[in-house]
C-alpha cells in the first residue's frame, strides 16, 4: 500500500437529491486540514457531480500536500453526456497538476448503475433492485453495454490533456475493476503521464469491464 486515503463527498444527485446541499469553500479547506493533519492521510478522493466544486476541494487538498483523486461522480447522465463532463473535469485535473499537486483523474464509479440508458430503469434505485433480482432481460442489457458506452461521440486526447506533450505521451489501457478506468495525471517533465484516457475520438467512453 503506497498511501492513507479517505474519500471526501463534494455532493452527487442519486435519484435527484443532492447528497451535500450546502458547499463552503472554508469549511472545505478546514476539513482537508483535519484530513491531512489530525487523520494523516496522504491522499484524498474528492468526488461528486459538480465539477466546480470538485477544483475547489481538490486545490484545498492540494494546499495541505495530499494527493488529490479528481473523481467525478456523475448521475442521471447519458453515455453522450459523460464525455463533455470528463474532459471538463480532465482540465481541471491538468490544472491542479500543473500548480504542482499529485493528481490521479478518476473517470468513472459505477457509470452503468448511476447513468441512464445503460440498464433497466428509471433512476439508480430501480436499476440496482434490477440488478439484485436479474433475469433475462438484465442478461441482453449486459450484452448491450459496451457498444452503449463506446459508441458515443467523446472528445479527442487533446481535450483530456491539454497541450501536445501530453497528447503524444497519452498510452490506453483497459483496467479490470468494475469501478472505471482511471487517468493518472503525475509530473513528467512538461507534459504528464496517462496511466489510462478512457476517452478518445475512435473510442470513448471505456470504463473498466464495461468496454
Amino acid at each position: 500500500m503506497r498511501g492513507k486515503g479517505i474519500n471526501y463527498d463534494t455532493g452527487f444527485s442519486p435519484g435527484g437529491r443532492n447528497s451535500r446541499e450546502h458547499f463552503d469553500a472554508g469549511i472545505v479547506r478546514g476539513e482537508m486540514r483535519v484530513i491531512a493533519g489530525e487523520l494523516g492521510c496522504t491522499a484524498v478522493r474528492v468526488s461528486g457531480g459538480d465539477p466546480g466544486r470538485l477544483s475547489v476541494a481538490g486545490e484545498a487538498a492540494a494546499a495541505e500536500g495530499l494527493e488529490v483523486w479528481f473523481a467525478p461522480f456523475p448521475c442521471e447522465l447519458a453515455a453522450d453526456q459523460l464525455a463533455p463532463l470528463f474532459a471538463d473535469c480532465a482540465d481541471r485535473a491538468e490544472h491542479l497538476r500543473r500548480g504542482g499537486a499529485d493528481v490521479v483523474l478518476v473517470t468513472g464509479c459505477e457509470l452503468t448503475l448511476f447513468g441512464a440508458g445503460f440498464l433497466p430503469g428509471g433512476t439508480v434505485y430501480e436499476r440496482i433492485a434490477g440488478v439484485q433480482s436479474g433475469g433475462p432481460q438484465l442478461h441482453a442489457a449486459y450484452a448491450a453495454l459496451p457498444g452503449k458506452l463506446n459508441g458515443a461521440p467523446g472528445p479527442g486526447p487533446g481535450q483530456l490533456r491539454r497541450g501536445e506533450d501530453a497528447a503524444r505521451r497519452a498510452r490506453h489501457r483497459v483496467p479490470g475493476a468494475r469501478l472505471g478506468a482511471q487517468a493518472r495525471v503525475r509530473r513528467a517533465g512538461r507534459g504528464c503521464r496517462a496511466g489510462a484516457v478512457p476517452l478518445r475520438s475512435a473510442d470513448p467512453c471505456q470504463t473498466g469491464s464495461d468496454r
